[in-house]
């Protein structure tokens, strides 16, 4: 488990520095994708933190709310790769094109500069029919620059760009799943594990060997065998506060409690 945290958080840095250096050089799609990366990076970082120290510090605490979070970006991100599928499914079907026909033409309407600013950016003008030879109702006014600059209706230009995008984001989207799929099981194994490890450890403080009944130095040597087992199985921050409060009580820091 710990390694695999700490994969996650290498790869999510690396998605990071890859991201700021690539991302001047991308166009207005490859930054919209840029940007919902940084995000994904971000929360598979803090995600992979928490169940690393988890794992670190034996916390079953952690590790559940570790494993809650990654199910639930498990399945956002399952329901990002149904969605992107449904989308490359609908993108030649008249229905969607007559929908955002529709919302383009309102804004065109509302927000005219909004659109003028989207032209520019994505290099298109107009939705379905351009604004390079006439003005439409898909024509953004006061935006005379970028409608006559590019003849590419702005549908046709984001139909191809998504179209160019759907192979590599599934690829990346699919591994990213497998990825978390096998941090979320991992997490939940681990989380068994420390419960199963405790009711041994409780098991076999509270069941007394056969051989501990009888005289009192059998109880005594019971009692030593029994303080072993409790040290055995503490963690190294639970030894150390141990170690605190013994300092507490050794008045005399001999490394021994004296019967008063």
């Amino acid at each position: 488990v710990l390694t695999l945290e700490a994969l996650v958080m290498a790869g999510a840095i690396a998605a990071f520095i890859l991201i700021a250096v690539t991302y001047q050089q991308l166009n207005i799609y490859g930054k919209a994708l840029a940007m919902a990366g940084i995000l994904l990076a971000g929360v598979m970082y803090a995600f992979a933190f928490l169940g690393f120290m988890g794992a670190w510090q034996r916390s079953k605490p952690a590790l559940f709310l570790a494993g809650v979070l990654c199910t639930i970006l498990l399945l956002a991100l399952v329901a990002c790769l149904v969605a992107i599928h449904w989308l490359n499914g609908e993108l030649d079907k008249n229905t969607l094109v007559v929908t955002l026909e529709r919302l383009w033409t309102e804004n065109v309407q509302t927000h005219p500069a909004t659109i003028c600013r989207f032209q520019q950016e994505a290099r298109c003008t107009g939705f379905r029919a351009n604004c390079f030879l006439r003005m439409t109702s898909q024509c953004p006014v006061n935006c005379e620059v970028t409608n006559a600059m590019f003849a590419n209706p702005c549908w046709v230009s984001v139909k191809g760009q998504l179209k160019k995008y759907y192979e590599p984001t599934s690829r990346a989207l699919f591994i990213i799943c497998m990825g978390v799929f096998l941090a979320v099981t991992l997490n939940w194994a681990q989380c068994g594990l420390l419960r199963q490890r405790a009711l041994q450890v409780n098991a076999r403080l509270v069941r007394k060997a056969s051989w501990a009944v009888g005289s009192p130095d059998q109880e005594q040597k019971w009692a030593m065998v029994k303080a072993d087992n409790v040290l055995n199985n503490l963690n190294g921050r639970e030894r150390d506060a141990l170690r605190d409060e013994f300092k507490k009580v050794d008045k005399n820091g001999d490394g021994k409690l004296d019967a008063e």
